[in-house]
This record gives structure tokens, sequence and C-alpha cells, in this order.
């Protein structure tokens, strides 16, 4: 690479570049940090993931790289709200099937973990 040209690398992960500069003086090193950014991550679950009708079933999930966090649950369908990235709820007596999705979000995209638990 000349002095005055530039060069692209596709990084996967966060690491640190080296440029050497070398003339009839010597050599100079000179680095720099790069960060690279990932979609976050999300995972949500219910245990037990199968009740009988009135059981209770506690729903959990937990992000990596969010920066805001959302839910929706079937049993208000449509309705997206806010929750911290990591957590759980009980709920205490399901008369049916629900299913609930987590939507985690940063500046490069979102990704949705989806669950079920089934009242049989």
């Amino acid at each position: 690479v000349g002095c005055n040209d530039s060069q692209v690398a596709e990084l996967a992960s966060s690491g640190s570049c080296q440029l050497r500069a070398t003339n009839d003086c010597g050599t100079r090193l000179c680095s720099t940090s790069v960060t690279v950014q990932s979609l976050p991550t999300s995972s949500v679950s219910f245990a037990p993931s199968v009740v009988g009708n009135g059981g209770a079933s506690t729903v959990s999930w937990n992000t990596t790289r969010a920066d805001t966090c959302e839910y929706e649950c079937s049993n208000v369908p449509g309705k997206w709200e806010p929750l911290d990235c990591t957590g759980s709820v009980q709920f205490p007596s399901l008369a049916q099937t629900m299913t609930c999705q987590l939507r985690a979000v940063n500046s490069c995209g979102s990704t949705t973990g989806v669950a079920t638990v089934v009242v049989q």
C-alpha cells in the first residue's frame, strides 16, 4: 500500500491494526483499535413449557449487545411494550396457550426471540 493509498479489510470481531512506515531514516509503527458492532441476541423461554389449565409458568429472557428491548405476548396481541433486557415474569394462572416475543434492538438492527407455553 502506498503512502496515500487505502486498504479495506473485513473484520469479524474487534481488534487492533498496525501500520508500518519505513524510509531512509527508519521505521515507525502506529496502531489503532477497531470496534466491530454486531446485532444483538435475544433468548426467551417458558418454564415449564407445558402446564395444565390454570397452571403457572415463568417466562425468562436475556439479551446481549441490546440497547433497548420490548416484548409482545399473544394474550395482548400487537401491543409491544418496553422492558428490561434481562428478567423474568410469572404467569400464575394460564387458561390458554400463550406465545411471547422479545425484540432486542441496537444501532445495527434487531433480533427477536420467541417462546410458547402450551396449556393442556
